[in-house]
This record gives C-alpha cells, sequence and structure tokens, in this order.
C-alpha cells in the first residue's frame, strides 16, 4: 500500500495466534473505520494484547491477515510509519529532559520543531519541556507519552490503558486528542478495563474472552443485545395513605420495589417503558400528583459487559 493513500479502513480478518498449545486468538475478525473509535475490552489473558502486538508488528499471526481498503498488507516500515502507539507501561531515559526525549523520537519520525512546540501545548507539558523526567509524575509521563504517540498524526492511534495514571486534568488531555481524531476522521483502537471513564467516548465495544470475539458493536445495540432491565425510580410527594392508589395501580403491571426515603423502584425492559410513563402519567389518571420526580438509570457498560462475559 504507497503511504499517501488514503486508509478507508483497517480490519483484522480472522486473526489466529498459538503460543504452544495455547490459541491465544481463535479466528478474531474486527474493523476500525475513519472517525471512529474502537475499544477493545476482556478480561486479562484475553488476547487484547496480542491483537495488538500483531498490528504493531511485534508478533506475526498463524492465521488471518490485516487489511487496509479491503486488501491484506504487510506490517512494514510503510504501515508502522501511520500508526502512533501509547504503551501500557511507559519507561523514559531518566536523565533527559521531556524536550529532549520528544526530539529523539521527531528526528526519527521526521517531525519539525514546531510540531513538538504544539504538541507540548496540546499535552499541558510546555512549562515543564525542559524539566528532567526523573522529575515528572506518573500523570506527566503518560502525556508526555501521549504526546509521542500524536507527534506524526497518524492515521491510526493505538491506545493500551490509556487512563493509567491520569488526573482529571491529563484526562482532559486525552479526552481532547480522541476528539480531535474523531474530526479529522482519523481511527482510534483502545485496549481498557476502565469501561466507565470510556463509555460515553467510544463508537464500537469489542469484547474478547479466551482468544474468541463475543460481541462487537456499539454501545446501544449491546444494551439491546444484553437486554438488561432498566431501573425507573419515582420520588413520591405526601403521605404514605396519598400513594396507595398509584402502587395500587402500578402492581397490576410492574414489580414495584418501595424504598424508606418515599420512592419506589421499578425494573422494566426497554420495551416497556412507554407503557410503564403510560401508567403513571395518563391524562386521566387521578393519582398521577403523586409524583414528584423521577429518574431512569440504563445499566452501565460495565454491567452489560459483565452480562455478555457470564453468557458466553
Amino acid at each position: 500500500m504507497p503511504p499517501t493513500k488514503k486508509m478507508n479502513n483497517i480490519e483484522f480478518h480472522k486473526i489466529t495466534k498459538r503460543f504452544g498449545k495455547l490459541r491465544a486468538l481463535d479466528g478474531v475478525s474486527l474493523e476500525v473505520l475513519p472517525g471512529e473509535t474502537v475499544l477493545l475490552a476482556g478480561p486479562n489473558g484475553a488476547g487484547k494484547s496480542t491483537l495488538i502486538n500483531i498490528l504493531l508488528g511485534l508478533y506475526l499471526p498463524d492465521g488471518g491477515e490485516i487489511r487496509i481498503n479491503g486488501s491484506r498488507v504487510p506490517v512494514d516500515k510503510a504501515l508502522k510509519s501511520r500508526m502512533g502507539y501509547l504503551p501500557e507501561n511507559v519507561a523514559f531515559s531518566e536523565n533527559l529532559s521531556g524536550w529532549s526525549m520528544m526530539a529523539f523520537f521527531a528526528r526519527a519520525r521526521g517531525v519539525k520543531k514546531q510540531r513538538m512546540r504544539e504538541v507540548f501545548d496540546r499535552i499541558g507539558l510546555s512549562p515543564h519541556a525542559k524539566r528532567s523526567i526523573s522529575g515528572y509524575s506518573k500523570g506527566m509521563r503518560q502525556r508526555l507519552a501521549l504526546g509521542i504517540s500524536i507527534l506524526h498524526e497518524p492515521d491510526i492511534l493505538i491506545l493500551d490503558e490509556p487512563t493509567s495514571g491520569l488526573d482529571q486534568e491529563g484526562l482532559g488531555v486525552l479526552w481532547a486528542v480522541m476528539e480531535e481524531w474523531k474530526e479529522k476522521q482519523r481511527m482510534i483502537l483502545i485496549s481498557s478495563h476502565d469501561l466507565g471513564l470510556l463509555e460515553k467516548r467510544v463508537d464500537k465495544f469489542c469484547i474478547i474472552r479466551s482468544g474468541h470475539l463475543i460481541a462487537s458493536d456499539g454501545p446501544l445495540a449491546l444494551r439491546d443485545k444484553a437486554a438488561l432491565p432498566i431501573k425507573v425510580y419515582f420520588s413520591l410527594n405526601g403521605e404514605d395513605a396519598d400513594h396507595q392508589p398509584l402502587l395500587d395501580r402500578l402492581r397490576e403491571r410492574f414489580s414495584v420495589h418501595e424504598h424508606e426515603d418515599t420512592s419506589i423502584q421499578i425494573n422494566v425492559a426497554s420495551d416497556e417503558i412507554v407503557t410503564l410513563m403510560d401508567t403513571v402519567f395518563a391524562s386521566d389518571s387521578p393519582d398521577r400528583a403523586a409524583i414528584h420526580s423521577l429518574r431512569v438509570m440504563e445499566p452501565e457498560l460495565e454491567h452489560i459487559y459483565e452480562h455478555l462475559l457470564e453468557s458466553s
């Protein structure tokens, strides 16, 4: 593939990898599209790192292939030049300054000093550029590594546990970089256990277990697949006696859980939400005034993830 040709996708096609008798990956296929952020999730030893290492060219697959724009490609120098990689465990030369460390990578990639200055501003480390890395906190090292990974503006950014060690300022830098890559129609592949932080920033979740891809879809589709109940909380007005007509009517169709703080909880399937709201807020309902407020809680991605792992 010519290095200037646009990447319309990058695809893992039926990737298999063995280590002795262990089959670390067994026919895994997934795709990353421009402007898309894809999250690899799974237990330790599931095969996530193996898949990333195959894309980086550190392992050769025993079966399957990497495809770009539908064609098989080798993981060669040309392809690697279009990748940016943030490893889980960052290690730098302690005696060098942040600027010197980034300059080393800039020279290797043909990046000019102006771009280095832009990146230091981007990651919020310009005031610390000339400081020795030995004086950097874990979060500062993580931001420096993120800066190095985006230095040459790669088509695909590969992030391994990118939230590790980051405070709120560092997370803000990470979110901004991810948003920039999305806006510029570049690709992001993330491996992480931190599903709660990443849930709203990812387009597709790929769950791997024991070398098998057990789910690959957007958050809404995964919620539908898991079919976990939605929790609806109603805060009630008035005295207990005022609530009784409403509770009696709800119990005819739903399982109602009462709480001591004058609230009730009803767990419903997604296709029952409209029926529940019609039951509570029907225009001719005499007891709708018993409702003070309501809160709807969809199942979090972590719960969906755990459910899909258990049921696979």
